[in-house]
């Protein structure tokens, strides 16, 4: 456990996280998933306190690739992700389960 109550549980390798491993934060926030050199690279599960999820793809600590992201209230968007951003094929799901299908560019 780290300064601010942080800690990493998993495969380690050169002083660092590599592999698959869970990071929790001091703040609540939580990651689920593959590591390259301490950075989120890979698949994996990434919760934040508050009630949102991400679950995909990852490359160099931001999404990229598909990915499901769900808000605690019901939204959700099933699709493509680059450099952080919606980017690509996506659907889009509102509270009430509507589901509508877009073209996103960086957002």
């Amino acid at each position: 456990m780290w300064a601010g109550g942080s800690s990493y549980k998993g495969d380690w390798l050169n002083n660092g996280f590599q592999g698959r491993g869970i990071y929790l934060a001091g703040d609540g926030r939580c990651f689920k998933g593959q590591w390259e050199d301490s950075i989120i690279h890979g698949v994996g599960v990434y919760t934040w306190p508050a009630g949102r999820e991400y679950r995909g793809q990852y490359a160099r600590d931001q999404k990229d690739g598909f990915g499901i992201f769900n808000w605690p209230d019901g939204r959700t968007f099933e699709g493509f992700w680059q450099g952080g951003k919606q980017h690509g094929q996506g659907y889009t799901m509102a509270k009430d389960k509507l589901r509508s299908l877009g073209e996103w560019r960086e957002g």
